[in-house]
């Protein structure tokens, strides 16, 4: 759980929507709760942005759950609204509520799954299959790189989502060359 020594809380969406709340809140869970409805899910697009990082990322999925259910909130992945557990959440012909299933901190978000972690592959390559690789890195070293000096605001967010999955190929696969290449070549890939 993110926090300081004194136990305070961080917003578990600090890297979103320029936070200027990811110090730890002297007020406790419910100005932390307010600001998280009131920055983070506050609009349409936000809650969807949000929706698709927390079920994308295992850290950040973790982080909110461990938030939610350290000030007692569930959050319904279905309209990202937070509610007491006591409380259900309607929508059209049904209501969802909070119930303790797992036992875990992933019970407090209720429509998303936990997403997976990276199962990092331990067997080296073949050596036979390094010679090809090798031919590989030669042409794209022998290829002018480009590297990105800044990310427009509207942009950063899949921008993060698209190098995190690059990078999580490297942690899976690290002798794979192929990996390592599209990670170099990724700011080719980025027009303006």
């Amino acid at each position: 759980m993110q926090g300081s020594a004194s136990g305070l809380k961080t917003c578990p969406f600090k890297f979103f929507h320029e936070c200027k709340d990811g110090k730890p809140g002297s007020v406790g869970f419910f100005r932390l709760f307010e600001h998280m409805q009131s920055t983070h899910l506050k609009t349409e697009n936000r809650r969807l942005s949000l929706k698709e990082a927390i079920s994308k990322d295992l850290d950040l999925f973790m982080d909110v759950a461990e938030v939610l259910r350290a000030g007692d909130k569930w959050l319904c992945g279905k309209c990202m609204v937070m509610h007491a557990l006591s409380r259900g959440c309607k929508h059209d012909n049904e209501v969802v509520s909070f119930a303790m299933i797992s036992g875990g901190v992933e019970d407090f978000i209720v429509g998303i799954g936990k997403p997976c972690q990276v199962v990092v592959d331990t067997n080296p390559p073949h050596p036979a299959r390094l010679g090809s690789d090798v031919n590989l890195l030669e042409r794209v070293f022998s290829l002018p790189i480009q590297t990105v000096k800044s990310i427009p605001p509207s942009c950063r967010l899949l921008f993060a989502q698209v190098l995190t999955g690059a990078l999580r190929k490297v942690v899976a696969s690290p002798g794979s060359v192929n990996n390592w290449v599209q990670l170099l070549l990724l700011p080719s890939e980025i027009r303006e």
